[in-house]
């Protein structure tokens, strides 16, 4: 009867020997999910910037060509759309391995100066627009941004030139 105590102990340890290395495998396991998950949250963050960003650019390019025509209700309806835009990504979470709009509380001040002087062009129509000073100004955020998309699209593996 002994040998037989002695053989269930010796398969008791080895079940706990077995028991401790699977909780030591799912540990590593669930260790390395939670490691891609936050690593594909943060590419995923990036991504939704670099949209986000690139849809300014291209927001701004409407601006222009609406002021270019004289539809100065539907530009300014766009800059306003354009500030709030900004102004969420200014409030984007700071990001590793992706940079601030350095440029962006400017950004803002002019897009402000922009909004203000048309609506003085909607509510009094002898109210006179520079369209070249507004199209510089305009082409100077776009470039901000666009060269902030320059710094930034290279650092994510998944957006390549034809992106």
């Amino acid at each position: 009867m002994d040998w037989i105590s002695a053989i269930g102990s010796v398969f008791s340890f080895i079940g706990v020997l077995v028991a401790i290395f699977q909780i030591s495998k799912a540990r590593n396991a669930a260790e390395s999910a939670k490691a891609s998950a936050e690593s594909a949250s943060e590419n995923l963050q990036k991504n939704v910037a670099m949209i986000n960003v690139s849809g300014c650019v291209n927001e701004i390019e409407e601006v222009k060509v609406l002021i270019r025509n004289e539809r100065f209700e539907s530009a300014l309806l766009r800059v306003c759309d354009l500030i709030g835009k900004i102004i969420q990504l200014k409030s984007m979470p700071k990001r590793n391995g992706i940079s601030e709009i350095t440029e962006i509380s400017n950004m803002l001040a002019q897009l402000g100066v922009l909004r203000d002087l048309l609506e003085k062009k909607l509510h009094k129509a002898n109210t006179s627009i520079n369209a070249s000073q507004i199209n510089n100004i305009l082409s100077s955020i776009s470039d901000d941004l666009n060269a902030w998309i320059g710094e930034n699209k290279y650092l994510l593996p998944e957006i390549t030139n034809d992106q």
